[in-house]
């Protein structure tokens, strides 16, 4: 098996990820149904940040003191840096806030000026918004860890923070915490079932990138622990805890925003979304593609999973309509069966139509849970 994924990761590091043309429609389809569930997805965006924890793992919190990279207005010339002397700060761009979704080759040497022409042409300028709170989440953290890095360093070295002997080094140490912590599209940092070419593996696991990663620090901690290196092995377990704790706090706010009981208040349902996030963040099998469809199961939960979702949506959808159809319902009833299915088809051609009504319904939940809708009341 060993020497099997060596052969692999060979392969695929020379450029042997060949892709197969009969496959380009279906890989097409994946894209753009991954673009539809991850856009305007507000649950996806406040996570973006909590990633930075993991990087605690490597580099003592107390170099993330009073970082100030969250001031706009550093945000270009810190960024230039960081590039400059971390080239993985350039491949992260690329790739974008999720891999499989980076801008194409073409897109990324022609210059920015006819890059931003080109979207606003094609009307990509709608996706770039539906992502910009997840590649704002993504600069402020990654700016958060460059800045650390070079604090680190000054304070190993002794050397000036800004001197070009420093920034080479918080460079060298910058791409090693990013390859052990985050998560960016590359084949150094994919595993070896990730890299596959393989539909069917894309599928198996898509949205598995942040699982991944997460899997291996708690298996490296493992073998750190098994070889005598017990910091190490804490320092990487609690990062992992701290992650979890700091993103179940923030994902918790929109989980409970868009649960619709009519009897619970926002209060009461963001501690119970958050409590279940956090517990279900340690359950090992929900981080392995393919055992995490089979846990979910034996849970009694369905598996959703993107190829099967979206064909069941639609089949559901279809099939509902049909019958309200043929029953000779009323008008209003047919309409809404017909606008749940486009809603529904609209995943097909990335657009995120879901995630956006389902993000309204959000919010008027939350107004409606806190006893807020008489101002809307026009009875």
């Amino acid at each position: 098996g060993t020497v099997k994924y060596i052969e692999d990761f060979l392969r695929d590091i020379n450029g042997g990820i060949i892709s197969d043309n009969r496959i380009k429609i279906t890989d097409k389809y994946f894209s753009l149904f991954k673009k539809a569930k991850v856009l305007y997805s507000a649950s996806t965006a406040v996570q973006q940040h909590t990633s930075i924890h993991r990087a605690k793992a490597l580099i003592d919190p107390k170099y993330f003191a009073n970082i100030k990279s969250l001031d706009p207005r550093t945000w270009k010339d810190r960024t230039a840096e960081m590039k400059k002397y971390a080239p993985v700060a350039v491949i992260k761009e690329i790739g974008r806030f999720d891999t499989g979704m980076g801008v194409s080759a073409v897109e990324n040497l022609i210059s920015r000026k006819e890059f931003k022409n080109m979207r606003e042409k094609t009307g990509d300028f709608i996706d770039n918004a539906g992502g910009a709170l997840m590649e704002l989440g993504d600069t402020t953290a990654w700016l958060q860890i460059w800045e650390a890095c070079k604090r680190e360093q000054a304070e190993r070295s002794g050397l000036s923070v800004n001197s070009e002997e420093l920034l080479k080094l918080a460079g060298a140490r910058f791409s090693e915490v990013i390859r052990r912590t985050q998560v960016y599209d590359s084949v150094m940092s994919k595993s070896s079932i990730m890299r596959s070419s393989s539909f069917g593996n894309k599928l198996l696991t898509s949205f598995a990138a942040e699982p991944t990663k997460v899997a291996n620090m708690i298996l490296y901690a493992k073998e750190c622990a098994k070889t005598g290196d017990k910091k190490t092995a804490r320092r990487y377990r609690g990062a992992v805890v701290l992650s979890n704790f700091m993103n179940s706090i923030a994902v918790s706010f929109i989980y409970a925003a868009r649960d619709d009981d009519d009897d619970k208040t926002y209060a009461e349902k963001y501690l119970e979304a958050f409590v279940s996030n956090f517990v279900s963040s340690f359950i090992p099998f929900s981080y392995i593609p393919g055992v995490r469809d089979v846990w979910s199961l034996l849970q009694g939960y369905s598996i959703d999973r993107s190829d099967m979702a979206l064909w069941a949506e639609v089949i559901s959808t279809l099939g509902d309509a049909g019958k309200v159809v043929a029953d000779m319902e009323s008008g209003e009833v047919v309409a809404e069966k017909i606008a749940d299915c486009a809603v529904s088809v609209a995943s097909f051609v990335g657009i995120p139509a879901e995630n956006i009504l389902r993000e309204i319904k959000a919010l008027l939940n939350t107004v409606k849970s806190e006893k807020l809708t008489s101002i809307f009341d026009t009875t």
